[in-house]
């Protein structure tokens, strides 16, 4: 089964930070290869990039997202809103 998700990543000079969002367009679908591809973009921006932390933003109630967010080394350090921030220091 192929899934669609729309991967963007923007850099903030100033911190150094990159934030990390996705668009899935079939969140039901969403399998392993996510998880996958979401790890190796983590590590990609840690490698070649002079950033001290990635970050991302999920829905409180999409216990999905959280999941594979955890997966690859981020973890839940705030609420904002109805979101959770996610962070990976380097």
């Amino acid at each position: 089964m192929s899934h669609r998700a729309t991967v963007r990543v923007r850099f903030e000079a100033a911190e150094p930070t990159a934030v990390v969002e996705v668009e899935d367009h079939a969140a039901e679908a969403a399998g392993p290869e996510l998880t996958h591809a979401l790890g190796a973009v983590v590590d990609h921006v840690f490698r070649w990039h002079e950033v001290v932390r990635v970050v991302t933003f999920v829905a409180a109630s999409d216990e999905g997202a959280q999941h594979r967010w955890e997966s690859v080394g981020l973890r839940a350090v705030a609420v904002d809103g109805d979101e959770l921030v996610y962070h990976r220091p380097r």
